[in-house]
């Protein structure tokens, strides 16, 4: 059939112009209508695409995540496919913007930076994790470096320039006021300035800017700069400057400080921090108070009270104790550390299948259920002994505690909430003493042990902080007994940080090194022992398997351990290292042992070793001997 050319190129434009037409429009159906609707882009690998800032629900199997369809066209490689969700949005991720954007409608500017009160209405901006801007500026810090929203970025820099305006210069290092207005400048952890230089590692590990380094470590300084020697490797720290009061426990005390200091000689591999916390370490040993067969202390010199949980007793010093045998490899910390396990284990009363401790020892019992006193923190020691024993008592304690904290959950709101004490009618939402610590101590038995149910409480904590995110000002906010903090601990930056421990995109370990192996003038045959540390720097609540894989050809080689499982982020491991020197003298060997991380082959990293063996001086000594024994010979009269 005859067709008139005019007419065909007119069919053809037309067709074209309804192409066009059509491809725009359907995308906006798909996602406007079906609630889960796909828009496949070529591949394997799955972007999702979501969040409150596109009102586009996110799926909590991703394997990449984004806030915008654009940022996800960009991230693409060819035969990747990208997953569009619509509707409310109600991911663990938006909670956490949620969160966010509730701190950034209370952020006060200060200058070039930002700074927060403790709650709405207060007047108090305090400088320590517990309370004040570090928890707020660490939320910023990870918030950004999963969605890298630049407004996240401005309030965590802006957070932290409050911080640094507040420092002050003493000593080679940095010292906070504990709130704006107070010149009480205390040390601890989650109350002082070991709190404060944490918030500035967190940062500086976003975004590899050396003035957040400088004040982590000016903070560390200070620290070292007022430690108190009971001789010269024991020492311990002030509760605030100048007071007269040392405690022993995570947040104001000894155990506390030591954790940060394990952290900052690792991102600075400093061993001034490493002798400090072994000095730690070793004030606590003295402190211990033998009973049974383990170990309990007090509180402080001035604070006879003896407590079992993670915050003030023996559980939090158990755990920076067995830390402290990760970097050191010293047994007498893991003995110690083993020591407040058993008494743990000797104390505890049976109930439900599981298990419970009281907080307080000589109080009427009361059994709480929260990372400071209850089983929600005090399991983290069971689950850190197993990790570095393979003893699977302390997996099965870990295991009874939390199913103690199973039969105590009640189903409300869509998940579970637990009471503040067993038998209260308060059931409180916070990182310290509620739901949001017992959601991510769930977490973590699941992330141990692969166990799924955990993780439904994880969830289910979750699901039950959605239930009470009050929307009245401006994002999500969480109320504690009436009031609204903003805070890591009682606060809505501490449970926005545990809905992004929740969210989808898995938490990746990454393997890292540090160390070396260098002998010099080793005798040809002879054994030889060195060490080196493996750690995890990957996302927070990763876990790492790692293996050696290659050793250097010379010698025989012994490496213990040589594998290990679970570990940490930013926590570390001591390798030691036994060789027995090659029989050739007069050379240099030179080498690596490799590790990989054996989930990801391209994950490596190299320990350099060199060893070197000197000349057989004995040769040399015997030939003047011979030659004196030959003229004997010849010469009889020299003898």
């Amino acid at each position: 059939m005859d067709i008139n050319p005019s007419l065909f190129y007119k069919i053809l434009v037309i067709g074209i112009i309804y192409l066009f037409i059509g491809i725009s429009i359907t995308p906006s159906i798909a996602v406007d209508n079906d609630l889960k609707s796909k828009a496949s882009i070529l591949k394997s690998n799955n972007l999702y695409v979501g969040g409150s800032k596109t009102n586009i629900m996110v799926d909590v199997n991703g394997d990449g995540y984004y806030t915008s369809i654009n940022k996800a066209v960009n991230n693409t490689n060819s035969s990747d496919t990208i997953e569009v969700y619509s509707g409310i949005a109600n991911s663990f991720l938006n909670y956490t913007e949620g969160a966010a954007d509730w701190l950034i409608n209370e952020a006060i500017v200060v200058g070039d930076g930002y700074k927060w009160p403790d709650s709405v209405g207060s007047s108090y901006y305090y400088t320590d994790l517990y309370y004040g801007s570090p928890g707020i500026v660490t939320l910023f810090s990870e918030l950004y470096k999963t969605t890298a929203e630049e407004e996240y970025l401005q309030y965590g820099v802006g957070g932290a320039q409050w911080l640094i305006e507040k420092a002050l210069y003493e000593d080679g290092g940095y010292k906070w006021p504990e709130r704006e207005g107070l010149s009480l400048y205390y040390t601890g952890l989650y109350v002082g300035a070991a709190g404060t230089g944490d918030a500035f590692i967190n940062l500086y590990e976003t975004l590899s800017d050396t003035i957040y380094l400088e004040y982590a470590t000016g903070a560390a300084n200070w620290l070292l700069s007022v430690a108190v020697f009971e001789n010269q490797d024991e020492c311990k720290w002030p509760s605030s400057q100048y007071a007269s009061d040392y405690c022993t426990e995570i947040i104001y005390g000894a155990a506390g400080i030591g954790l940060f200091l394990l952290r900052i000689y690792y991102l600075t591999n400093n061993p001034d921090y490493l002798d400090y916390a072994r000095y730690a370490g070793n004030w606590l040993i003295n402190q211990a108070k033998p009973v049974g067969s383990g170990y309990k202390w007090e509180v402080s010199n001035n604070c006879p009270y003896i407590y079992t949980g993670f915050s003030h007793g023996a559980a939090g010093i158990g755990y920076f104790l067995a830390e402290l045998f990760e970097y050191t490899n010293d047994s007498q910390y893991l003995e110690y550390a083993k020591g407040a396990g058993q008494w743990l284990i000797d104390i505890a009363v049976f109930e439900s299948g599981g298990c419970k401790w009281w907080p307080k020892e000589g109080d009427t019992p009361s059994y709480a259920t929260g990372w400071c006193h209850g089983p929600a923190g005090t399991c983290l020691l069971f689950m850190k002994l197993y990790q570095i024993t393979s003893d699977n008592i302390y997996l099965t304690y870990a295991e009874m505690g939390s199913n103690w904290l199973i039969s105590l959950a009640i189903p409300s709101g869509g998940g579970y909430k637990w009471p503040h004490y067993q038998g209260s009618p308060n059931n409180d939402i916070t990182i310290c003493h509620g739901a949001a610590g017992i959601g991510d101590f769930f977490l973590k038995m699941c992330n141990l042990t692969s166990e799924g149910f955990y993780y439904d409480y994880a969830e289910g904590a979750a699901e039950w902080l959605k239930s009470v995110a009050d929307t009245s000002g401006g994002g999500y906010r969480w109320a504690t007994f009436g009031s609204y903090y903003t805070g890591f601990s009682t606060g809505t930056s501490g449970v926005g940080l545990f809905f992004l421990d929740m969210h989808s995109p898995p938490e990746e370990p990454d393997l890292v090194c540090s160390g070396n192996l260098n002998w010099v003038d080793v005798k040809p045959g002879s054994k030889v022992t060195g060490s080196f540390q493996v750690g995890n720097i990957g996302d927070h609540g990763s876990l790492l398997d790692w293996e050696i894989i290659e050793c250097p050809d010379w010698g025989i080689w012994s490496f213990s351990p040589n594998n290990g499982t679970n570990l940490f982020a930013y926590e570390t491991v001591n390798i030691t290292v036994e060789l027995i020197a090659p029989n050739e003298e007069e050379t240099v060997f030179t080498g690596e042992v490799i590790l990989v991380n054996s989930e990801d082959s391209n994950d490596t990293c190299n320990i350099d070793v060199e060893l070197t063996t000197p000349r057989d001086r004995s040769i040399h000594y015997q030939f003047p001997l011979r030659l004196l024994e030959y003229f004997l010979t010849v010469f009889p009269i020299l003898r």
